[in-house]
C-alpha cells in the first residue's frame, strides 16, 4: 500500500490534514482515523496516535499524552474514538487513554489501568459518552456532562450479577448507548 493524501471537511470548511498525515515519515502511514465535530485523530501502523484540531480553537485538552503518543512496547494503540471533543485510545493490553478539552467524567481506573481478567476489548462512543465493554462481561462509561447528558452508566451493566447477565454486545447512536445482556 501506498501514501494517501487524505482531505477532511468540517461543515462549510474543507481543512486539509496535517501534512505527516498526508506524507508520514517512516512508520508513520496512517492506518486508522477517527472525526468528531470539529476534531480528528489519526493511529498510525507504529501504534502512536496525533491528533488535529482546527484553528482557533482552544488548546486546553488537545495535547496527545505521551501513553498513546509514544506507547512503549506491548501498548500500541489499535482504536481510536472520538466523543465531541474528547479521545479515548485503546491499547493492544486492554487498557484505554482518554483525554480532550471537555473530558468532566474521567475514564475509570477500571480502564485505564484494568485488573487482568477485566481488560477493556471494546470501545465505543456516543455524542458525549464513551462506554468500554470488558473481557469479563461488564461496561464502564465516561465523558462530558453537556447538556445535562450523564455518562454514568447503571450496575446492571457496571457490575453484572453472575454469567446470565453479562453484557454481550453494546450500540451506539448520536445520544445514546444501548447494552444488550445474555
Amino acid at each position: 500500500p501506498g501514501v494517501y493524501n487524505y482531505h477532511i471537511y468540517y461543515r462549510t470548511n474543507n481543512m486539509e490534514m496535517p501534512s505527516d498525515w498526508r506524507f508520514p515519515r517512516a512508520g508513520k502511514r496512517v492506518v486508522g482515523l477517527a472525526v468528531s465535530y470539529h476534531s480528528a485523530g489519526a493511529v498510525h501502523e507504529d501504534g502512536s496516535v496525533s491528533m488535529w484540531r482546527p484553528p482557533g480553537a482552544s488548546i486546553s485538552g488537545w495535547t496527545v499524552p505521551s501513553r498513546a503518543a509514544n506507547p512503549a512496547a506491548g501498548q500500541r494503540v489499535v482504536r481510536l474514538l472520538l466523543s465531541w471533543s474528547n479521545f479515548a485510545a485503546l491499547h493492544e493490553d486492554g487498557s484505554v487513554t482518554s483525554w480532550g478539552e471537555r473530558l468532566e467524567v474521567p475514564a475509570p481506573a477500571s480502564v485505564t489501568n484494568p485488573p487482568l481478567n477485566k481488560r477493556v476489548v471494546d470501545m465505543f462512543s456516543s455524542d458525549n459518552c464513551f462506554a468500554a465493554l470488558h473481557e469479563d462481561g461488564s461496561a464502564s462509561g465516561w465523558g462530558t456532562t453537556m447538556g445535562g447528558v450523564s455518562c454514568t452508566l447503571p450496575s446492571a451493566v457496571t457490575s453484572p450479577a453472575g454469567d446470565s447477565k453479562k453484557v454481550v454486545s453494546v450500540a451506539s447512536g448520536e445520544f445514546a448507548l444501548m447494552f444488550i445482556h445474555r
